[in-house]
């Protein structure tokens, strides 16, 4: 199979800013997509146009203003000749009600195949969990659209679009906790950029909330008048075990900056558990043409692809250590 109409989604410059693990801190960036209007059809010559655009719930009323055509045969579709720049897409995600300046840490909580996808806050400090929806403008969220023409306006209704190249650079390691969920009517996926392979993220464990050095605990008194404290678990986890001996020789500590490593406090009992987790898939699995990501609708001749974008604030990698950080995200995509 010939790979023949090409063009590549540029996310660049994506600064993130006070990030803290599971807390309600930000990481600020930016967004542009560069998108090749041309097509080399080896077929048919280079009479054809591979084009990008966006599909939008709410009315884009300046869209011209932004390089936008609505299509007035598609409610809410808008093309563009060229590229998305930064502008253009904080436009979309302002009137959309997603992130235009920051991404705040929230969590998949538990994900696999199968199951349905959601976004939800990061816990609170010994608060029990609860499965609250994560504020749209805590994420982008971007339904791509895309479309083969000819020069004479005729539209393929046929066509498949994989993902070439997905590459992701910073100068520390914030992008490691990026995750990226794709969905389209021939696939639906999470993808961790900076895995090779496909892996999990435990969604559940225990903490250093408060930023005392220790892992968060609670404070209870058992029958007898005797007090009791056992180390919090947060999250999605299985049954939770306690150590029978309070912990001793932990000593004096302090914040270590993130709240993932932390010590075990001496008078507290120690826990263990059974993390629950969300499932990814690595560039292996999807990048190189692995996998058909979206295609065009025989009826529509649109291809629709929807692309969320956010900070798992599960992933280690992302806590106060990561302050100030920069990444840059490219994506190629190729059709048939």
């Amino acid at each position: 199979m010939i790979k023949s109409k090409s063009f590549a989604v540029a996310l660049m410059t994506l600064s993130l800013t006070a990030i803290t693990a599971v807390s309600a801190t930000f990481a600020w960036y930016q967004i542009q997509v560069n998108a090749s209007a041309s097509y080399d059809g080896t077929s048919v010559g280079n009479s054809t146009k591979f084009q990008i655009g966006l599909r939008s719930a709410a009315v884009l009323n300046n869209s011209e203003e932004y390089g936008l055509i609505l299509d007035e045969t598609r409610p809410g579709i808008y093309w563009s000749n060229g590229d998305l720049d930064n502008a253009t897409l904080n436009y979309y995600l302002m009137t959309n009600g997603y992130a235009t300046t920051a991404l705040t840490p929230i969590t998949s909580g538990i994900y696999s195949a199968g199951l349905p996808f959601s976004l939800i806050n990061s816990p609170q400090y010994l608060t029990e969990f609860v499965a609250s929806p994560a504020l749209t403008s805590s994420y982008v969220k971007i339904n791509f659209v895309f479309r083969v023409t000819k020069l004479s306006g005729e539209e393929f209704n046929i066509g498949d679009v994989y993902l070439k190249d997905f590459a992701i650079s910073g100068n520390g390691s914030i992008q490691n906790a990026t995750r990226v969920y794709f969905s389209s009517n021939s696939f639906v996926g999470l993808l961790n950029p900076n895995s090779i392979i496909d892996g999990a993220t435990a969604v559940g464990g225990i903490l250093d909330l408060n930023s005392d050095g220790y892992f968060d605990y609670n404070t209870s008194t058992d029958n007898f008048g005797n007090v009791i404290q056992e180390e919090f678990v947060y999250g999605n986890y299985g049954s939770v075990n306690y150590a029978a001996n309070e912990t001793t020789g932990t000593g004096q500590k302090t914040f270590t900056g993130s709240c993932f490593n932390a010590f075990h406090k001496d008078g507290v009992h120690a826990a263990t558990f059974t993390a629950s987790s969300a499932s990814y898939l690595g560039t292996s699995s999807m990048v190189d043409n692995q996998t058909v990501l979206t295609s065009i609708n025989a009826n529509t001749s649109v291809a629709d692809l929807t692309m969320t974008l956010y900070v798992e604030g599960w992933d280690s990698s992302s806590s106060d250590t990561t302050n100030g950080q920069r990444f840059s995200l490219v994506m190629n995509f190729e059709s048939d």
